[in-house]
């Protein structure tokens, strides 16, 4: 298996393998699971190669790929989340109206949203975002983890019908290699995800 193996799950949680403490938590100690085939994972922190997670036993079948899981570790992660911090945008709304264009600059300060609750790929309205939060003064806030596209028009309709509010978060330069919880904290801060 790649050195891009680096995500597995303990207790229901991602991890990435750099997060395990080496002098108690390699090969089997780390007590991980592959998130696609549930199958026990070893994890490899030596000198010689990138730390790395493999199969104990090789399930020939099992291949996750690296952008997959670091799209789902990203997922995961923000869904644990109790509050977003979205940055200021400004942007321009253009209406037709009595044949002539009127267009408008809208400017959307700093926020800081507070949830009660964060699930992974729930399915309402047929669509299903990444993550759905739920909070008091809003009934519903979606938010999609961009790593291989961006939504496209049809998504982005049916989430704007579906959800109160609906923000994207861009980690398609991010190495398929992954990053770890706290270089995933310092990305959320990065204005221009």
């Amino acid at each position: 298996m790649s050195a891009q193996f680096v995500y597995g799950r303990r207790a229901e949680k991602f991890i990435h393998v750099s997060e395990l403490d080496p002098a108690t938590e390699r090969g089997l100690g780390c007590q991980c699971v592959c998130s696609e085939c549930g199958g026990a994972l070893q994890a490899h922190m030596g000198n010689a190669k990138a730390w790395h997670f493999q199969h104990h036993v090789e399930n020939q079948n099992c291949n996750p790929q690296p952008m997959t899981l670091l799209h789902a570790f990203v997922r995961d992660k923000i869904a644990e989340k109790r509050e977003l911090w979205l940055p200021s945008t400004t942007f321009s709304v253009a209406v037709d109206l009595f044949g002539k264009r009127w267009t408008e600059q809208v400017s959307i300060p700093d926020k800081v949203y507070a949830f009660a609750k964060g699930v992974t790929e729930l399915r309402y309205r047929d669509v299903q975002p990444d993550v759905v939060f739920s909070a008091d003064a809003y009934p519903s806030f979606a938010v999609e983890v961009r790593k291989t596209h961006a939504v496209d028009d049809v998504k982005k309709a049916a989430l704007a019908q579906a959800y109160h509010d609906v923000v994207e978060f861009d980690v398609s330069d991010l190495p398929a290699e992954g990053i770890t919880s706290e270089q995933l904290e310092i990305e959320l801060r990065d204005r221009r995800r």
